[in-house]
């Protein structure tokens, strides 16, 4: 079995490409960034919370 963890550049990367989906959304009010990613302390196997409000 193998795991894998992307490192902290590649989840910028896709939360950037998130973030752009959600400025295109009209529905999307609101998007917030808690985890420990957002404080920059991430490590590999850190979780990302984001919230969405319409």
């Amino acid at each position: 079995m193998t795991i894998f963890w992307p490192g902290t550049e590649l989840v910028r990367q896709r939360l950037q490409a998130a973030v752009e989906r959600f400025v295109e959304d009209e529905n999307i009010l609101r998007a917030t960034l808690s985890s420990s990613f957002a404080g920059g302390r991430a490590v590999s196997g850190s979780d990302l919370e984001v919230l969405a409000r319409d």
